[in-house]
């Protein structure tokens, strides 16, 4: 039986799906889709270039490296056509970034930090229905970049990227190792101060025992301390200020520190204390389709409202600061009236 995808790649991109056979067993990964593919006159260099974007997936799970090896019985996966890279985005409010100056925060002869727009993936999806971060960086750069750390396609922010692979091995050590200081601001639904328990501006630290993300819905969930599939999840929070809109929705603008690293590990600890991210319809109650803040011309968009404010790497003199979208604006007057 012929390999499902092969056809009609002339018109669009397509996912493509291959099973590994006994003949094939430890066969890396890249010479089994270089085999897989020839012909499509995929080349290696090309496969590699997928693998190392987030194109490749092995039984469904994103896989980065190239030499991973494949046993007989597995499924993989590319997302493989012409432009793969290159889907329309003339809509897309970063199609009208230029330059790289426009998004940079920070650069040096090793790293580069973007301020990444809401909305932007990360890296590719299985759909491919969208542009995402690697190749859009690099076309305002000019060059290859790898990213060292990754952030989720609604959260805004400071985004780093390496300019080599040594320098990649670097940067994914220092956030292996929590040598990275990482600052998250995020408008969430609710009364920070009955939900923290401690006075504006003071720390408040949150443990909980978070289960690896389902594969189907790609959600967490917080355990008890017992379940030993869970990971601990530590992070820190304190009120920046607190609102309440004209229809008595109460907003906080906090200021949050995860310790730990993961996965959607601020939105799940902050609604399980009764602080959802606005807008975030996965773990909220209310999210960006439903809720009515009341406020004229105040209208929430879609997407959790999380931003990484800042992030420093000192080991690799690293350090950057990322304004608030502008699409925060009016929800952060809000917060200034507040002051007044």
């Amino acid at each position: 039986m012929a390999d499902k995808g092969l056809r009609d790649m002339d018109k669009k991109p397509k996912k493509l799906e291959f099973k590994v056979n006994e003949a094939q067993n430890n066969f890396r990964l890249d010479k089994f889709l270089t085999l897989k593919m020839a012909s499509l006159s995929a080349s290696r260099r090309k496969i590699r270039d997928h693998i190392d974007r987030g194109a490749v997936y092995v039984e469904k799970k994103r896989v980065h490296v190239s030499s991973r090896s494949l046993i007989s019985g597995q499924t993989v996966q590319i997302i493989w056509g012409p432009d793969e890279f290159k889907s329309p985005i003339e809509k897309m409010p970063w199609s009208q970034v230029e330059k790289i100056e426009d998004v940079a925060l920070f650069e040096n002869d090793d790293f580069l930090v973007i301020n990444k727009p809401r909305g932007l993936p990360c890296q590719a999806t299985k759909s491919n229905s969208r542009d995402h971060a690697g190749p859009w960086t690099e076309k305002l750069f000019g060059s290859k970049l790898h990213l060292i750390h990754r952030l989720d396609q609604w959260t805004s922010g400071a985004l780093a990227f390496a300019k080599s692979k040594s320098a990649t091995e670097r940067g994914m050590s220092a956030f292996k190792s929590r040598s990275v200081d990482k600052i998250y601001h995020c408008i969430s639904i609710g009364k920070s101060k009955q939900s923290l328990g401690v006075a504006q501006g003071t720390w408040k630290e949150l443990q909980h025992n978070l289960l690896k993300p389902d594969q189907a819905t790609i959600t967490v969930r917080v355990v008890g301390w017992r379940d030993k599939r869970g990971k601990e999840a530590i992070l820190k929070a304190r009120e920046l200020g607190q609102v309440r809109t004209e229809a008595n929705i109460p907003l906080s603008l906090l200021e949050v520190k995860p310790e730990t690293g993961r996965t959607h590990q601020i939105r799940v600890q902050l609604a399980t204390i009764d602080l959802p991210i606005l807008g975030d319809g996965k773990y909220g109650t209310l999210n960006s389709t439903n809720i009515q803040l009341g406020n004229e011309g105040l209208d929430v968009e879609k997407g959790q409202y999380l931003h990484a404010r800042k992030l420093s790497i000192p080991s690799l003199s690293i350090k950057a600061v990322a304004d608030y979208p502008k699409s925060w604006a009016k929800m952060l007057a809000l917060f200034e009236a507040d002051k007044s």
